[in-house]
């Protein structure tokens, strides 16, 4: 933190946690936001959702910066702004996720799709019956 491009990556709520409300950000946020001075807060929210594969997706969102400047705020303020932040995050990330419109997100890696084993079996074979190509991937929406 010391450095001018350091970063410090910490799980602001003390934990991993579903995405149960309201967002609990523990105070040690707040006292080291208010110490640092000058910083940029990134809200990251998380989110792992089962769609039309056998294994779930991974989804992320990032919210809108924060930066402090060396405003006089009390590690409580800091607190309340990092979690309203936080809370809008994970709020827009899920809104997107319940819409399963995979053009809304930017895939960073790729898994292998389908089911497996016998019933993909089946659907290759079915596919190939019927003269078409046959996709693993389930659903319409493709990244």
């Amino acid at each position: 933190m010391s450095q001018a491009d350091g970063a410090l990556w910490v799980t602001a709520q003390g934990e991993f946690t579903d995405a149960r409300r309201p967002v609990m950000i523990e105070p040690g946020v707040g006292h080291l936001a208010r110490r640092a001075g000058r910083f940029a807060m990134l809200p990251v929210a998380i989110e792992y959702t089962f769609w039309n594969e056998r294994y779930p997706e991974a989804f992320a969102c990032f919210g809108d910066a924060i930066v402090g400047d060396g405003e006089d705020r009390s590690s409580a303020e800091w607190n309340g702004l990092f979690t309203k932040a936080l809370q809008t995050t994970a709020d827009a990330l899920s809104r997107k996720a319940q819409l399963r419109c995979a053009t809304a997100f930017e895939p960073l890696l790729a898994g292998r799709a389908g089911i497996g084993g016998v019933y993909d079996f089946w659907r290759a074979a079915r596919a190939r019956l019927q003269g078409k190509g046959w996709q693993p991937e389930h659903g319409e929406d493709k990244y």
